[in-house]
């Protein structure tokens, strides 16, 4: 009896994918929203179960030899349909649950409701209207960058904090809408605009996966959207710092200048990871950095070379070396701090249970969380660190 072969999605989407260092052509395969890179082999494969929508693997290889002349057996063909081929191809629906590094996800602006905006905001993305947003901001944050410095480490007010907070949340959007906009101007769609825990930190996305279909330095632009939307934070709240002082506005500056470094960071997948991934036209950075790393402890050349990569690898390592010394002294500063600051709220807390002082319980047991939140944010940044490296080599020697 002959072998059947499940139907594929019929709207899956079939475009080519650009990308130095690879062998042969790569196509770029879109299943609702799961996208996934393949050689021309699979992509004819994939190919002619969409268009011809074959029932057995035998049917398959036929109409395979037809379009493309290559006998393949049966039996191998059953296997890269069982093995090979992603399962969203089959299931859409699967597509929704592709792992992502958010623990959790919400969705802000639906995109029906943020693509009348995005397609009003593309004259944005002119190159004389670029250049003069970014020079503009770049001469306000010289100016204002030190004043922004000198008000941050001044005391805050309650109502301050809610400033900075409602700015930052509002900020967070316009970022977003950056990417969502670049999308539309190269005429790609774009998803929602969400909040979510990016492993432990709060953090605001956009769905740009159909950014793929587009040419490297295009999906550049979008990498770099975000920013460029909140160089307009800059301008107006740094130009208004600088003329009246205002503490709270010189402190927005200091937070929105932290907020577009920390995205530059090629570390995580946030805006620079992916900025030097279109860059260079490489995907999978971290594993083809760990198995560069790996080649060259062998004293082999590695498979990849271009001047962008090797670029990457040394802001992993600025980056990563800044980031091990935080670590350090945040340790240290825990560990000198913590267990004193941490028994006296236990201490208070014993005492309130033995006096039967219910609400000055509840208050200390209020203040050992607060005080415990930043060493259990560093115990888990390490081993999430930790657990990342271990699978990216793990990965490379595979």
């Amino acid at each position: 009896m002959a072998q059947s072969i499940p139907a594929i999605d019929p709207s899956v989407r079939l475009s080519p994918f650009h990308e130095r260092g690879s062998d042969g052509e790569r196509y770029l395969v879109e299943s609702g929203n799961a996208c996934f890179v393949v050689g021309r082999g699979l992509h004819d494969i994939i190919a002619v179960l969409r268009d011809e929508r074959p029932e057995t693997v035998g049917s398959l290889a036929a109409a395979l030899y037809r379009r493309t002349g290559e006998d393949i057996a049966p039996e191998t063909l059953a296997n890269v349909v069982a093995e090979v081929l992603p399962r969203p191809l089959f299931d859409p629906g699967l597509a929704r649950k592709i792992r992502t590094p958010f623990i959790f996800r919400m969705t802000l602006l639906r995109k029906e409701w943020i693509e009348p905006i995005t397609s009003r905001l593309t004259w944005m993305y002119t190159r004389p209207v670029a250049i003069t947003l970014l020079a503009t901001a770049a001469l306000i944050a010289a100016f204002a960058a030190p004043r922004a410095m000198t008000a941050v480490h001044t005391a805050f007010a309650g109502r301050e904090l809610a400033i900075l907070y409602l700015g930052i949340f509002l900020s967070g959007l316009l970022h977003e809408l950056g990417h969502a906009t670049a999308c539309t101007r190269y005429g790609c769609p774009h998803g929602d605009i969400g909040f979510g825990l990016y492993f432990i930190f709060p953090a605001f996305y956009s769905d740009v996966t159909k950014a793929w279909r587009l040419q490297p330095r295009e999906r550049a632009v979008v990498d770099l959207g975000g920013m460029y939307f909140q160089s307009i934070v800059i301008i107006t709240v740094g130009a208004y710092g600088l003329w009246t002082g205002n503490v709270v506005a010189l402190r927005f500056l200091w937070v929105t200048l932290f907020m577009m470094l920390y995205n530059l960071n090629p570390v995580f997948k946030l805006d620079g990871y992916w900025l030097f991934s279109d860059l260079s036209g490489l995907t999978n950075l971290h594993k083809r950095m760990g198995e560069t790393f790996l080649a060259r402890l062998k004293g082999q050349k590695g498979s990849v070379s271009t001047p962008i990569f090797f670029a990457y690898l040394g802001a992993v390592v600025l980056y990563g070396t800044y980031l091990a010394q935080f670590l350090v002294r945040a340790f240290a500063n825990v560990a000198a701090h913590y267990p004193a600051t941490a028994g006296g709220h236990v201490r208070a807390l014993s005492h309130a249970v033995d006096a039967h002082l219910w609400f000055a319980g509840a208050i200390a047991i209020g203040r050992l969380v607060l005080a415990s939140i930043w060493p259990l944010i560093l115990c888990a940044v390490v081993t999430s660190l930790s657990i990342r490296i271990f699978k990216l080599f793990r990965g490379a020697r595979t």
